[in-house]
């Protein structure tokens, strides 16, 4: 890792997106503010594609010397350098920002080509809203649409509206045990509230965290709260056992303000991504909610401390749940299935699958600011730009049949979506707040 100096341990790991204790956060937060540079090298990398950081961390197990020659080569003939023949057994002199992204983003592309992963990737700077596109399947009768075929919106059509409406954002509801709603989005950071023996503040990063006061003693019944999240919303929060949630959007956590029982139980609707604290006399639960007004679970996943996703938005056929470390268990009516670190279990109306070696990055691309269109048909492509749009979507002509593959970045532009889309023969114009999709 010399090509990234003068970077703390706890920084790299928070670039790998790796968890970090409290100890390591309060590390990041300090080097991130030392100054603009440093907090603006953070954001390009926390923005960056996933098979960016997926790159940064097999660094940590590959020869040094080898990597140095084939970054030093790719280097010096864009015109960078000149560097030491062989590897420096001390960092090199502080480069600029974008000098260091430069080789990260190399060193990541060639062990992805060593990983024979094959397809286009283009990269620019994140500050430029990149798009990412490693692969692309187009599976139907006939051809992909072409600049000029039926159907196709103009530049000045497309873009209209499309141009102003910008991506989501951080923004959710937290709904107290006493009804006091208060919008996260629209307040300062601080303490926000005390309930029972803990304190709820918002913190630096923007997210929610739950402290138990010291030496503090709950004499209430359990309280709970609600998170929420809008469309065009995401949000994430620690409990007060000290696992984290991030919500994607359009999505409803409740929770106690106080585990106090032999269980960590908690209800999710929509997406969220748990990293769970280890507590082996406590399991945690997630009971997942799918249908209007109904508070029966619809499966339940029990953990004692792991990483995984969830995925049941209402309006979708199937549940998903993605496991990127550990062991959980997932219940439905109809079985259990245990699930490893790399499975995906897929529960629709009729099956349970379950898909070994699945895509988790992929799954989680969301979380790291990234569409996935992995695999994904035109229909779950569109929901996903709706939700975070807040815009409705019309099909039209004949959908079935696109497959997508790749990511684009989830900061870019409405209109830059749909430029990114019109390359596959898919064509949009916005309508009031609602997507027209043409396709042949």
């Amino acid at each position: 890792m010399e090509f990234l100096p003068e970077m703390d341990p706890a920084v790299l790991k928070h670039i790998r997106g790796e968890l970090l204790s409290p100890e390591e956060e309060e590390i990041v937060r300090d080097w991130r503010s030392q100054s603009p540079e440093k907090d603006q090298l953070l954001k390009d990398f926390e923005t960056s594609a996933t098979w960016v950081t997926q790159g940064l961390r097999k660094t940590a197990q590959l020869d040094t010397s080898d990597i140095w020659q084939k970054v030093k080569a790719r280097l010096e003939a864009e015109g960078f350098g000149p560097f030491p023949a062989d590897a420096p057994a001390t960092p090199l002199p502080r480069p600029s920002r974008s000098l260091v992204l430069k080789v990260s983003i190399a060193a990541c592309t060639l062990f992805l080509i060593g990983l024979g992963i094959k397809g286009i990737i283009n990269y620019s700077h994140p500050a430029q809203k990149a798009i990412v596109t490693v692969r692309r399947t187009v599976a139907r009768t006939g051809s992909p649409g072409h600049a000029g075929s039926a159907g196709r919106t103009d530049s000045a059509g497309r873009a209209g509206s499309a141009a102003k409406i910008p991506p989501g954002s951080n923004k959710a509801v937290l709904t107290l045990a006493n009804g006091r709603q208060i919008y996260l989005h629209s307040v300062g950071n601080g303490l926000l509230a005390r309930q029972d023996n803990i304190k709820v503040s918002k913190v630096a990063d923007g997210r929610l965290r739950y402290v138990r006061l010291p030496s503090s003693v709950s004499s209430y019944p359990t309280l709970f709260n609600t998170i929420s999240t809008p469309r065009a919303g995401q949000f994430s929060l620690v409990l007060p056992d000290n696992s984290r949630v991030w919500l994607n959007n359009v999505s409803t956590l409740r929770f106690p303000v106080n585990f106090t029982g032999n269980t960590r139980e908690v209800e999710l609707r929509g997406e969220a991504y748990f990293e769970v604290a280890r507590d082996k006399a406590h399991p945690f639960i997630v009971h997942i909610l799918k249908g209007a007004g109904s508070n029966t679970d619809t499966a339940t996943v029990k953990v004692l401390g792991t990483r995984f996703n969830i995925k049941a938005y209402e309006g979708e056929d199937s549940i998903y749940a993605t496991l990127t470390k550990g062991r959980i268990r997932f219940y439905d009516r109809r079985k259990t299935s245990l699930l490893s670190a790399g499975d995906q279990l897929v529960l629709s109306k009729d099956t349970v699958e379950i898909r070994h070696k699945a895509d988790t990055a992929s799954t989680i691309a969301w979380k790291n600011g990234l569409f996935n269109f992995n695999h994904s048909s035109l229909e779950s492509t569109m929901w996903q730009i709706a939700r975070w749009y807040d815009v409705k979507v019309d099909i039209r002509g004949k959908p079935h049949g696109y497959e997508f593959g790749g990511g684009i970045s989830r900061s870019n532009t409405l209109d830059e979506i749909f430029k990114g889309l019109e390359k596959y023969g898919v064509h949009c114009r916005l309508e009031g707040r609602t997507i027209i999709v043409t396709v042949e």
